[in-house]
């Protein structure tokens, strides 16, 4: 007796999720992919799909327009959703941002300041100068 697509699937999967919860098939499919993944021929293959496929327009237009309207109908949700989370992780957010302030603070400096001259540049060049 021969099982269908869809019962075949099943079992793989199955066996997939009772194969990988074993530590040691986890680290030996973990180690595997990465080499894989490092490979020329592969970074090769990737570049160009990704490239296809991120300059494709009317996926994009299609993407936007999903997330859109998405938003438009759990608009409420979503920023409540929010508000909640930053409410309950006050603590550690703040924590975070102020250790990588630290950690980055040199850059983030070198930006401000960079940042600063081309607001000024820009401000000047829209002025006359009167005699």
């Amino acid at each position: 007796m021969t099982d269908s697509d869809e019962e075949k699937k099943a079992k793989r999967r199955e066996y997939q999720r009772q194969r990988r919860q074993n530590a040691d098939v986890r680290d030996k499919e973990r180690k595997y992919h990465k080499t894989y993944y490092q490979r020329k021929d592969v970074k090769i293959r990737k570049k160009k799909y990704n490239k296809d496929y991120y300059s494709d327009k009317t996926r994009g237009k299609k993407h936007r327009k999903y997330c859109k309207s998405y938003y438009t109908k759990n608009k409420e949700k979503l920023i409540e959703k929010q508000q909640h989370y930053y409410k309950n992780n006050i603590e550690s957010y703040m924590d975070y941002h102020k250790r990588y302030y630290l950690k980055h603070r040199a850059r983030l400096l070198r930006y401000q300041k960079s940042y600063s001259k081309t607001q000024d540049k820009k401000k000047t060049k829209g002025k006359k100068v009167k005699k």
